[in-house]
């Protein structure tokens, strides 16, 4: 009865055993599986990252070259504001050589 027993503590031992191996391996495998999952989408992400610093880029260098075309043209327009300023003052002083300010008596103040 005795090696019975021992035969039966031994097979229990080893199925124990097995079933302990078949665990191991499935979370070795689920762990493999979550790895290349996580994997996946950190490639994915950087993917997507580096696809928006393009976009960004793209807009920025579109909103460079605007400027850089507007500029000369509110540059014009300044310009014209300026010398129609000018040209007004001229009017408005019609007489005064600019240079000197005086009152309407004609004495230099």
């Amino acid at each position: 009865m005795e090696g019975v027993l021992a035969r039966l503590g031994h097979f229990l031992a080893y199925v124990a055993v097995r079933e302990a191996e078949k665990k191991k391996t499935a979370c070795e495998a689920e762990a493999q599986r979550l790895t290349l999952q996580f994997e996946g989408r950190k490639l994915e992400a950087e993917e997507r990252r580096r696809e928006l610093e393009f976009k960004v880029a793209q807009k920025q260098a579109e909103h460079d070259a605007r400027l850089k075309t507007e500029q000369p043209k509110l540059e014009h327009e300044i310009r014209l504001v300026e010398l129609k300023a000018r040209q007004a003052n001229s009017r408005d002083g019609e007489g005064v050589d600019g240079h000197t300010p005086s009152d309407p008596s004609g004495r230099v103040i």
